[in-house]
């Protein structure tokens, strides 16, 4: 017997979890990135209320010391070095809608070029900064050391860093040399992997042979004059027995689905239809009046990279994996 819909045999949990990873690449100018120079006790005095409030300087100051400061905000990062903070510096804010749920640790690279050196920095994967090209390093460390490190890189906020105010080339005291606190005042650009996790699950759909070997186009269908039924025209019939359907795509439906959709049809006295109803308020029982169930909008449609034949002498099993 053949059936339009049939229930789902097997529907998995979130089964596999798999973390893709973007490259994304930003400059200066790019919307919603921020460089912000930060500077402690920075005041606006209102001197008719005799009252002080922070300037944006001071503001961003005060979170990025609660950044540095709080024992909480760098939870699950191993070796981070926070011992530099001093009263000036630069934060760089990247939005969520860019690193997704986190940035990759040491895929991060900034670089500057707004002067007539370009300076790169990275991160070294455990939330510490340091510039892969500095022309003035305080030790034979490391360059991600806590002797050469220059801030830190916030992965879960997209929050970037830049806490040293030692020159970058130079001594620093000549108006040639090059200091971290120049960094990101001007023209830069960024560069990291964005991170986002994926929930696969499966459903799985088993046709047997005897099902689905209809179809429900209605142009294929004849009215039988004196009755409430239809048949199929000559020139379709003649070949039932070689033909068999192609399916294109599926449908998922929260509860069983009707082929007939919205339709009201009016009838007259020989049973001819005069009149037809698109309208779902339509639901009414009338002396001339046939309504059938309004259709169930499909939940969620796959469709088949290309046509499957519904065998009539083999079962068929479908399996479909989609992300969450």
């Amino acid at each position: 017997m053949a059936t339009f819909y049939k229930g789902v045999e097997y529907v998995s949990q979130p089964r596999d979890q798999v973390v893709y990873f973007k490259q994304q690449s930003f400059t200066n100018t790019s919307e919603g990135i921020q460089s912000i120079q930060y500077r402690s006790e920075s005041l606006d005095l209102d001197a008719g209320n005799h009252t002080y409030t922070y300037t944006t300087s001071g503001s961003h100051y005060h979170l990025v010391n609660s950044f540095l400061n709080y024992d909480g905000a760098f939870d699950g990062y191993t070796n981070i070095h926070r011992d530099k903070f001093y009263s000036s510096g630069s934060v760089i804010y990247i939005p969520q809608q860019y690193f997704g749920e986190r940035i990759k640790a040491k895929t991060f690279k900034l670089v500057d070029n707004s002067t007539d050196k370009e300076i790169i920095i990275k991160d070294d994967g455990r939330g510490n900064l340091y510039s892969s090209n500095a022309h003035n390093s305080r030790s034979v460390s490391p360059a991600s050391s806590s002797d050469n490190y220059i801030g830190n890189i916030h992965y879960e906020s997209g929050v970037v860093i830049l806490a040293e105010t030692a020159s970058w080339s130079g001594s620093g005291l000549l108006a040639t040399d090059i200091n971290y606190t120049d960094v990101g005042r001007s023209t830069f650009g960024i560069n990291f992997q964005s991170t986002q996790t994926i929930y696969q699950n499966e459903l799985i759909i088993k046709i047997k042979a005897h099902e689905f070997n209809a179809t429900g186009n209605q142009s294929i269908f004849k009215s039988v004059a004196g009755a409430h039924s239809s048949a199929v025209i000559d020139v379709i019939s003649s070949s039932l027995d070689t033909w068999s359907p192609y399916a294109t795509s599926i449908a998922f439906y929260r509860e069983a689905p009707s082929v007939l959709a919205y339709r009201t049809l009016q009838l007259d006295s020989g049973e001819n239809i005069i009149s037809q109803s698109q309208n779902p308020e339509d639901e009414y029982l009338g002396d001339d009046m046939v309504f059938y169930t309004p259709e169930v909008k499909p939940l969620m449609v796959a469709k088949f990279p290309r046509p499957v034949k519904i065998d009539k002498d083999g079962d068929l099993t479908i399996i479909i994996r989609y992300d969450t």
